[in-house]
């Protein structure tokens, strides 16, 4: 996306490309030459943010959890949203990285459990945050995180299974899908755990909600 930005102290404009990695580093890229023009580490420095979770899940590399949902843009606003391996969502200025006032975001009590796996959705002045788990550790509720952009609050969170039970997580990489117009959310959910059938409930599902 083109993006103001300062490059060797010079005001200019530049096409940028937002990258994430498991270790809970986030970038600006600049597509001209491949050079960050902006960076958060996820593990130190200044602007320590992210972070990653070692777990037992041999699914990601070195069994690190870190940024692994794709971001959502706001192109009107400047802001790039991002949900890091520590359970936050993050609003940053798409031109320095900078954290929005008012951010982050709690997404979960539970980030050693609990993990933002598929794309966020932005829609109707909210960001979707998709939860799932790591390898379907336990104890985790799936669920789908609706955070206010003009509050920074969640304001809705809607699970497929009851809170007695483990499972429903949201793992699409795609997130959940949006109706222009209509107002419904449209998502496909995963197993739960301890009930007669791993379907029950709304799990194993495609909901409209």
């Amino acid at each position: 996306t083109n993006v103001t930005v300062t490059i060797h102290h010079l005001r200019t404009t530049a096409n940028l490309v937002f990258v994430g990695n498991e270790n809970g580093d986030f970038f600006a890229v600049d597509t001209a030459n491949g050079i960050p023009v902006w960076r958060r580490q996820g593990d130190k420095g200044p602007h320590q943010m992210l972070g990653y979770r070692t777990t037992a899940c041999s699914d990601l590399p070195d069994n690190r959890f870190g940024v692994t949902s794709t971001p959502v843009l706001d192109r009107a606003s400047n802001t790039v949203y991002v949900a890091g391996g520590n359970g936050r969502l993050y609003a940053l200025d798409m031109s320095t990285g900078v954290t929005r006032p008012g951010w982050p975001v709690t997404m979960t009590s539970d980030p050693v459990h609990e993990h933002a796996w598929g794309a966020l959705t932005l829609a109707g002045g909210a960001v979707f945050v998709p939860i799932a788990s790591d390898c379907d550790i336990r104890p985790f509720q799936g669920r789908l995180v609706k955070v206010a952009v003009a509050t920074h609050k969640i304001v809705e969170s809607w699970s497929p299974v009851p809170s007695s039970h483990s499972g429903g997580g949201i793992w699409g990489w795609g997130g959940v899908s949006v109706e222009p117009g209509a107002g419904r959310i449209f998502t496909a959910t995963g197993n739960v755990f301890g009930a007669p059938t791993e379907h029950d409930y709304l799990a194993e599902h495609v909901v409209s909600l």
